[in-house]
């Protein structure tokens, strides 16, 4: 019996030789996934890091205060922390719940918004010299109850900075969330380019980054910012600041959001995604 022709021989492999050119191009599938992996991480981190960066400014705003022992001293239950309306309004208005001036000043305050919490107990503790501060911080869902945010923030070239009245705000935030999810932020971020966030006004940062990370979904996602400098203000209706006035303090009023520019991780490393965060500013 003779041997079938070689065309016949080669019927069974052509669907294999058409194989590649029948499936979907595999790096938009990737690209895709990851871009739905970075945004579904920026959704469920931005919360926490706007929190942070709440703090961080409480905590620059309170150390250029400079408040003697004799004013910790007059405020008591009831009263509002000497807060400019900005930060006021971002925080929920909270007042007093609880002050000591034995040592350093101690004080608890109540109705604080942050994070995923609308009614939460703020517990901070101020350590100042003439060369640094410092503000250790609990945020707690009940007076008593077992912190569900810890934060530990320094400035380590005194209150006036370099430049009077901007400060560089450096240290650490761990929240869990309600559903269980822990984030750490880092002020700033390890890059060894940054001494931490410059903040003269609110809590939108000049200069400087921070990075953040959790574990979403079992896989571990981390951010890290490109420089505050690079942060872009919108108004309401989308529009983009105009870029004449470097001031950021006069740049930010009127403005409902601030996106910064940073890369999102995932799988230690496998994927990363350049994309912007989300902040919201609270107008008082």
């Amino acid at each position: 019996m003779s041997a079938p022709p070689r065309s016949l021989a080669l019927l069974p492999l052509l669907p294999l030789l058409l194989l590649p050119a029948c499936l979907p191009d595999d790096s938009g599938i990737l690209d895709a996934i990851t871009d739905s992996w970075s945004t579904s991480t920026l959704e469920i981190a931005e919360p926490a890091i706007s929190a942070a960066l709440l703090v961080a400014g409480v905590t620059a705003e309170l150390c250029r205060a400079d408040i003697a022992t004799d004013d910790w001293e007059a405020l008591g239950t009831g009263d509002t922390l000497p807060l400019s309306a900005e930060l006021e309004a971002a925080l929920g208005a909270p007042l007093i719940d609880q002050i000591s001036t034995d040592g350093n000043v101690q004080v608890t305050l109540e109705g604080v918004r942050i994070i995923d919490r609308d009614n939460a107990f703020l517990r901070f503790t101020v350590a100042s010299s003439p060369d640094a501060y410092a503000l250790n911080v609990d945020v707690l869902d009940g007076r008593n109850d077992v912190p569900f945010g810890q934060l530990r923030l320094s400035i380590d070239q005194g209150c006036d900075g370099v430049v009077p009245g901007a400060v560089w705000v450096a240290g650490e935030a761990r929240w869990t969330d309600l559903s269980g999810l822990t984030h750490t932020i880092n002020l700033p971020a390890d890059d060894g380019l940054s001494i931490g966030l410059n903040i003269d006004c609110g809590f939108i940062p000049n200069a400087g980054t921070l990075s953040w990370q959790g574990s979403i979904e079992g896989q571990t996602r981390a951010i890290e910012t490109s420089d505050a400098a690079e942060i872009t203000l919108y108004a309401s209706d989308g529009t983009s600041e105009p870029d004449e006035d470097d001031v950021l303090c006069e740049r930010i009023v009127g403005r409902s959001e601030a996106r910064w520019p940073g890369t999102v991780r995932g799988g230690g490393g496998e994927w990363s995604v350049s994309s912007e965060l989300t902040v919201p500013i609270l107008s008082p």
